[in-house]
């Protein structure tokens, strides 16, 4: 069906104007955006047609900025101790599984060690 459409425009964009309804010439392109915003435009008539002009582009180029961290501190600054207590954490487990382990292993071999 997408082939049969190809290169067609929709037959309710070919309709007499719709009340309601401005037709627009070129493209918009939604820009992706981090925050929620409004994006306010204002339409514009030009030699080609009516354009729309973003009214808040700063507005915009603020919500485009990625924030600096998703989770935790804005700044930054507090990352290295989650690192750290990840690390510690880490190495306590890795101990207490070492030692479980040499204590199996030391009572399995008394148990099987020859009398003396």
């Amino acid at each position: 069906m997408a082939e049969k459409a190809k290169d067609k425009p929709d037959p309710g964009w070919l309709q007499a104007g719709i009340p309601g309804l401005v037709r627009v010439s070129g493209t918009i392109i939604v820009p992706y955006v981090y925050q929620d915003i409004i994006l306010k435009y204002r339409i514009d008539k030009s030699a080609n047609g009516l354009k729309l002009t973003l009214v808040n582009p700063d507005e915009l180029k603020a919500a485009r900025r990625e924030p600096a961290d998703f989770a935790g501190a804005s700044d930054g600054t507090d990352n290295w101790q989650w690192y750290l207590w990840i690390a510690l954490a880490t190495a306590a487990l890795l101990l207490l599984g070492v030692a479980l382990y040499w204590r199996q292993i030391r009572q399995r071999s008394a148990r099987t060690a020859p009398p003396a």
